[in-house]
């Protein structure tokens, strides 16, 4: 579903000499999976550990997309799930969502109450576009932030 997306990315990074970040071993993963669990009383979406595997994280274009953990040399702006989304929840609002990636203009969530994965926009929170599966909420932010110029 947003794979399509990502080859084109990957594409359009290596005619420019860039790559993805590397992927997320398998021990970073399930370390992340037992944080989310405890720090955040939830479980994740395997299609996400399914995108940290392939990429662990992303920043392209306005969007990042957050990493199993925030880079240890502070190197990346991308940050990690876990702590973006207990900042995220110092707003009580943010209580019941996981935000999986960000823009200047949107947030990428789950709504943990409705079950859904939305599109918000960043300043009123308000629903742009709902899907039943992380896949179409991934698929929606890599189409909005294609490589190249502004669309």
């Amino acid at each position: 579903m947003y794979e399509a997306y990502l080859d084109e990315l990957v594409r359009w990074r290596g005619s420019r000499g860039r790559t993805l970040p590397p992927p997320a071993s398998r021990e970073q993963i399930l370390d992340l999976r037992a944080r989310v669990k405890v720090r955040l009383a939830c479980t994740l979406p395997a299609a996400y550990e399914e995108f940290l595997a392939r990429s662990n994280g992303l920043e392209n274009n306005g969007l990042l997309v957050y990493a199993c953990t925030p880079a240890a040399d502070g190197a990346s702006p991308v940050p990690g799930f876990v702590e973006a989304n207990l900042a995220w929840r110092r707003d009580d609002y943010f209580v019941t969502i996981l935000v999986f990636a960000e823009s200047a203009q949107s947030l990428y969530v789950y709504d943990l109450d409705e079950r859904r994965h939305h599109v918000l926009d960043r300043n009123t929170c308000g629903v742009q576009h709902s899907f039943a599966a992380w896949q179409g909420v991934l698929r929606a932010a890599l189409a909005r932030h294609r490589p190249g110029p502004a669309l």
